[in-house]
């Protein structure tokens, strides 16, 4: 049986769309949540008190190789 290779087209097309309708279909259901520009909206008042402002750099490792100079003139 030879196949014609505009079944190809046809499947991959109605893959595409039958995927897309999956897609939209969950987009759809995605209602709860908005874009804000601030996330003041999230926060509850006087939660979060911050009682030190310090940073503490742990396990720091610092390894310097020299650069090799190039003493060879043209």
């Amino acid at each position: 049986m030879v196949f014609d290779n505009s079944w190809i087209l046809i499947a991959f097309v109605a893959g595409v769309i039958i995927g897309l309708i999956g897609v939209f279909i969950m987009k759809s259901q995605l209602k709860s949540v908005r874009f804000q520009a601030a996330a003041h909206h999230y926060e509850k008042k006087d939660t979060f008190v911050l009682t030190e402002q310090r940073d503490v750099y742990l396990y720091s490792t610092v390894t310097k190789i020299p650069k090799p100079k190039n003493n060879s003139k043209k």
